[in-house]
């Protein structure tokens, strides 16, 4: 990677910024670092991008091995969306924390497809159980008799 930028780099990536294509894509086009691409925008092309949009959102589900469940409103990178892991289980998580290294959690409160992941690990694991509510308290809460 080079010091200096040639006028085709420098076309390409004004051309890229301004199609919203994202700072880490554009460094893999033009073989120029992120932090060159934006030091460069902010110093001299001062184009506005967000950095953070439902590309980008897709993009971390991706690299988590989560489908993103499509129709969803973006709102930030710290709102959660759903995802959908490999064995069925659907998640809800924030792009920033999957981005942190924090896995989401399959059984948790806030989830409104908790009971579907649980009717599901019944089936995967293959127990025999018939589960009693349909509404998810926590794990520490118990219902058992």
């Amino acid at each position: 990677m080079g010091r200096y930028w040639s006028q085709l780099e420098k076309d390409t990536c004004i051309k890229l910024l301004l199609e919203k294509v994202t700072y880490d894509e554009i460094a893999k086009i033009i073989n120029k670092t992120t932090k060159s691409i934006k030091s460069k925008n902010e110093r001299e092309f001062h184009i506005k991008i967000r950095d953070n949009d439902i590309n980008t959102i897709k993009t971390i589900f991706e690299e988590n091995n989560l489908y993103f469940l499509e129709n969803q409103k973006f709102t930030t990178t710290k709102g959660k969306y759903f995802g959908k892991t490999i064995e069925g289980y659907i998640v809800y998580c924030t792009g920033y924390n999957l981005k942190n290294g924090h896995p989401p959690s399959i059984f948790y409160q806030d989830n409104p497809y908790t009971i579907h992941n649980i009717k599901l690990w019944l089936v995967i694991k293959g127990f025999d159980y018939e589960l009693l509510s349909d509404k998810y308290t926590g794990a520490t809460d118990n219902n058992l008799n």
